[in-house]
């Protein structure tokens, strides 16, 4: 099988309006000029970008068929993976791009077919457990998104959420 990877990047421009959306898209831009695993796309954000106005962000690379997923965080973008072996909720740097150099805080899962992973920003409340009513995980990921959305948004802040399901066979 050949190697395959998907990668998401979420961030969060600092503060509101067309400054913080001017952030992200600089975060957004400068992350296009390098295709590689988390830690070292997070630590080429952090360097190129160092004096913006900044940002949050966190990556997630899901690498198939080995269905691994490499993670980094920097800031407030909560990245939740939800599975087969429970619920696991990924840990994050304090900073911003923006600010000091760093790779941001990494980690590395196993994923299994099914797997959920959820991303998002601090416009909406913590998600719980008991943010994910029975039956509501088997939907679609865009059901999912809108509904948590409906449920969590905050009011006073932009929000961003991803959901993705993994897909794929675990190797042999």
């Amino acid at each position: 099988q050949s190697r395959r990877a998907t990668d998401i990047l979420l961030c969060d421009g600092l503060g509101h309006g067309a400054r913080a959306a001017e952030a992200s898209a600089e975060v957004i831009a400068a992350a296009g000029e390098i295709s590689t695993e988390p830690g070292r796309t997070m630590e080429h954000l952090t360097a190129s970008l160092v004096g913006t106005r900044g940002a949050v962000a966190s990556m997630v690379r899901i690498e198939e068929p080995e269905m691994k997923l490499l993670y980094a965080g920097l800031g407030n973008i909560t990245t939740i993976c939800i599975g087969a072996q429970g619920t696991k909720r990924l840990a994050v740097r304090d900073g911003r791009i923006g600010g000091a150099q760093t790779r941001g805080f990494e980690e590395t899962l196993q994923l299994v077919p099914g797997d959920l992973v959820i991303m998002h920003s601090d416009g909406l409340k913590t998600l719980r457990d008991r943010n994910f009513r029975p039956g509501l995980l088997h939907r679609s990921p865009l059901l999912i998104a809108g509904f948590l959305l409906e449920r969590t948004f905050r009011g006073r802040d932009d929000a961003s959420i991803v959901v993705a399901r993994v897909k794929g066979e675990r190797p042999a």
